[in-house]
């Protein structure tokens, strides 16, 4: 009895030496996030909470973005291992000598819009001529809109700062916001909106998780594990937006959770598209034919200069197709 106690002791010890090890071995990678903490991001909470990137043997730390967080730089120059970017922004940076790749479409489509007053309404993009428009500078989505409706010199553009009371004391301002944030907390404040959904004027990109060439060819386990893991995470929270709602909360302490329950499910059709492809091959799942699109459009009006080979700007060899 007592020798078999001392295996099983010996045993323990052996497990618990290899786990340390294993932890002690275990890299760590950060992921830019595109804005402050929210229900968009929800899937990579939705990993990080339950566990998913550790049980495949990556440490995953999710760093919230903002106006003045550039994580394609940050990428580019391997400050970290990967970053929220989209199409347009990767074929842009790839054009400019970045090196970075899609590797994860974390939304199917992009809840970019141009909100306005109801009072003082856009019919469509060209009639935003003579308004005044408040934008990220370089935003490509806005660029070709500029290009496409032959708006230059006909628009005002301001920068955007992100403060909705920029926008509720200006009835005539245009501004960008996110079909799944600032509709809720305007209508909260009292104004009365409705937008122009971006992918409706024919520039329409992923939300792509990426990185970069040479991150992918030194750390390929790495990346498999991250797409893996985060795919199972927009699974989880599409599921169940209000399981993660904390973990969005502590980065962002000024969400209430009204707005993370509105938000999460206003989050889900963006995520999931409308075009069956998530169904057919798995949260994540990118078309080329969607890159080409963006490519062409962003060519047609001049904003990608050069020809670039679209097929080295994102990567689906990681993404697991569901079983």
């Amino acid at each position: 009895m007592k020798k078999f106690g001392l295996v099983l002791l010996g045993a323990g010890l052996t497990v618990g030496v290899a786990s340390l090890v294993s932890a002690q071995k275990m890299p760590e990678v950060t992921i830019i996030l595109n804005w402050f903490a929210e229900p968009p991001h929800g899937g990579y909470y939705a990993a990080v909470q339950d566990g998913l990137y550790e049980a495949r043997g990556v440490k995953v730390k999710l760093v919230p973005g903002g106006p003045n967080v550039a994580g394609y730089q940050l990428v580019a120059t391997g400050k970290a291992a990967f970053a929220q970017m989209d199409t347009g922004g990767i074929l842009q940076s790839r054009e400019e000598g970045l090196p970075v790749v899609g590797v994860f479409a974390d939304l199917q489509l992009s809840p970019q819009v141009l909100m306005f007053h109801k009072d003082n309404p856009v019919k469509g993009f060209a009639d935003l001529a003579g308004r005044q428009v408040a934008v990220t500078p370089g935003a490509p989505y806005w660029d070709y809109i500029v290009a496409k409706y032959k708006l230059q010199g006909k628009v005002q553009q301001v920068n955007y700062t992100g403060q909705v009371a920029t926008f509720l004391n200006n009835k005539k301002l245009v501004s960008q916001g996110y079909a799944v944030a600032e509709p809720y907390t305007i209508k909260e404040a009292g104004g009365d909106i409705d937008y122009l959904l971006v992918s409706d004027s024919g520039f329409s990109p992923y939300g792509v998780l990426g990185t970069t060439e040479d991150y992918i060819k030194n750390n390929r386990k790495v990346v498999e594990a991250v797409v893996a893991a985060s795919q199972e995470g927009w699974n989880r929270y599409v599921a169940n937006p209000g399981k993660y709602g904390d973990a969005i909360k502590a980065d962002n302490k000024d969400l209430n959770p009204a707005f993370l329950a509105w938000s999460g499910n206003a989050v889900i059709p963006f995520a999931t598209g409308k075009d069956g492809q998530v169904k057919k091959f798995g949260f994540g799942t990118m078309q080329l034919s969607r890159w080409n699109e963006v490519y062409k459009a962003l060519r047609n009006v001049g904003i990608l200069k050069k020809e670039q080979d679209v097929k080295k700007a994102f990567s689906t060899v990681f993404i697991p197709r569901p079983k």
